[in-house]
């Protein structure tokens, strides 16, 4: 936890990468000590020479090639029941971005939520770290989305409308969305130091890239949400002050969406170049995220099955749990915006 810590504050310094380098090729997601058993008995001199370039003893033109070495060596040095395992591993990892994206929610959902509580989406973003490919230039029910019908969850409130309530339910939604996010953030990092990716070894960072960049995907989703929709309520507020807008968005932002006064009322736009540029730039990022994540899980080296269940099953937790929040605030969405229509 204290070099996650570290690597968290520090990550842009090259000194501190290197010295994150250095801790590989230490611990294992393996039954036992195969690999550091490996290492000791045949790989000696590839891993003296793969400390010493980071002790400033070896000069090499790649560190590719100091990785790859040592790889190899460990690689000739197992057995095949191994090597079927680990390649089983990577077959299941391969597949934890497909099973994620449809366990997860969709650009469109998140960025609704964003219209009333944009911290918490956000948020909820980054804690579930794969998003469902889009079909570009694909009009989504947006609208539709606000509308109680059968096959969507809408559920009655039947809780306390007291502030005690409303701030236990808001601490509980922002500790679970913070607890998802540091569960894949820990998760990541750890794969990323504890395997080695085949056509990039000598890069740690390529499980965390593929849960941040999440974000950005999220991020592009609400840009096409704002082109191809206009907010009726709320209510604009531009007109106020900074002061006025800040505690307007706190209200609004610490509020359940069950329990705001105002419903979410939205009405399509025309189309315009920049709402089809949009559309277009978030399938493309949405599939490019859902690929990178395949190949960088799928090359996978030195994981067992065993401890790729435990990887699929924590990134599952905090995908279901983000989930769940998105779809309790919808509802409550759904319910303030019917509930005005109705009366």
């Amino acid at each position: 936890m204290r070099r996650l810590f570290c690597f968290l504050l520090l990550l842009p310094s090259c000194t501190v990468c290197d010295a994150l380098t250095t801790e590989r090729f230490k611990e294992w997601y393996w039954y036992d000590d195969t690999f550091k058993i490996t290492i000791h008995k045949y790989c000696s001199a590839e891993y003296a020479r793969y400390r010493g370039y980071y002790d400033g003893h070896v000069e090499v033109t790649r560190t590719y090639d100091l990785y790859m070495d040592l790889i190899t060596c460990i690689l000739d040095n197992i057995n095949d029941l191994n090597k079927a395992n680990i390649a089983s591993a990577g077959v299941l990892l391969g597949l934890m971005p497909t099973i994620l994206a449809y366990a997860g929610s969709n650009l469109s959902e998140t960025a609704l939520l964003s219209v009333r509580r944009p911290l918490l989406a956000f948020l909820l973003a980054i804690g579930s770290p794969a998003v469902p490919p889009r079909r570009t230039f694909e009009h989504q029910d947006i609208l539709g989305m606000l509308k109680r019908r059968k096959n969507v969850f809408t559920m009655k409130f039947a809780f306390s409308r007291g502030s005690v309530t409303k701030a236990l339910i808001v601490g509980v939604e922002l500790t679970l969305a913070l607890a998802a996010i540091a569960n894949v953030v820990l998760m990541s990092y750890e794969l990323g130091m504890t395997t080695f990716v085949a056509w990039s070894a000598d890069t740690f960072f390529h499980p965390l890239l593929w849960n941040v960049a999440t974000g950005v995907v999220h991020l592009c989703g609400l840009m096409v949400l704002r082109r191809d929709v206009r907010i009726v309520s709320p209510p604009s507020r531009c007109e106020y002050g900074i002061r006025q807008r800040i505690l307007y968005w706190a209200k609004d932002e610490f509020t359940p969406c069950a329990w705001q006064k105002h419903p979410t009322t939205l009405e399509y736009r025309p189309d315009t170049f920049w709402f089809l540029f949009a559309s277009w730039l978030s399938a493309t990022l949405t599939l490019g995220h859902y690929i990178y994540g395949t190949v960088v899980f799928t090359s996978a080296l030195f994981i067992s099955v065993p401890a790729s269940l435990i990887v699929l099953v924590r990134f599952l937790a905090s995908t279901m749990c983000c989930r769940i929040i998105v779809m309790y605030e919808l509802s409550g969405m759904r319910q303030v915006s019917q509930s005005r229509l109705d009366d």
